[in-house]
């Protein structure tokens, strides 16, 4: 989502640049309903455990658990999770501010939003990979490298998921498969 809001301000000469956000508005809505809607099949149907996702169960057994705890405790929040809860968004404010004010500002805030998430196990590599690209291209290149390298970019990551959806149909047909992310 970052890269599509950033990749609407570059795009400038467009006229009508409210076709572009509702373009890309509908497309995630659609992404959305349908991987929800297959999920909900697929768990209906097979069940969360026959599926073997990991990371589904613990995920919703680690949430009814919680729950499960703070109704028997009866506790609201203590102190010190208001404390460290104010803090985090006094830090999120200060990134945000710095990240809009300043365009040099290398960190962007919604990497202290999924720094502690699962997926970063995964994916940080890929996101340091993709900021030092850009990080070199605006530093040695300015804007005018930047134009010229973009679309070459933008073809990676379209590569990227074409490559993955291809092979989730042809793995729909046959009992291949192609592991789109590392274990």
């Amino acid at each position: 989502m970052p890269s599509l809001l950033h990749a609407r301000q570059v795009h400038h000469t467009m006229r009508n640049r409210r076709l572009l956000l509702a373009g890309i508005g509908a497309t995630l809505l659609v992404a959305v309903t349908v991987s929800f809607v297959a999920m909900m099949a697929l768990c209906y149907r097979y069940g969360i455990r026959e599926l073997q996702l990991d990371w589904a169960i613990r995920t919703t057994t680690g949430v009814y658990e919680n729950v499960v705890r703070l109704n028997e405790s009866g506790q609201g929040p203590s102190h010190w999770v208001k404390v460290f809860s104010l803090a985090g968004a006094l830090v999120m404010l200060v990134l945000v501010a710095c990240y809009h004010r300043f365009y040099w500002w290398p960190i962007h805030p919604i990497g202290y939003l999924t720094a502690y998430s699962s997926s970063m196990r995964i994916l940080w590599f890929s996101f340091f990979i993709g900021w030092l690209c850009n990080a070199i291209c605006m530093r040695y290149g300015g804007v005018l490298l930047f134009r010229r390298l973009r679309l070459f970019f933008i073809g990676l990551i379209i590569g990227d998921m074409l490559m993955g959806g291809s092979w989730a149909i042809i793995g729909l047909f046959t009992d291949g498969g192609y592991q789109v992310l590392p274990d």
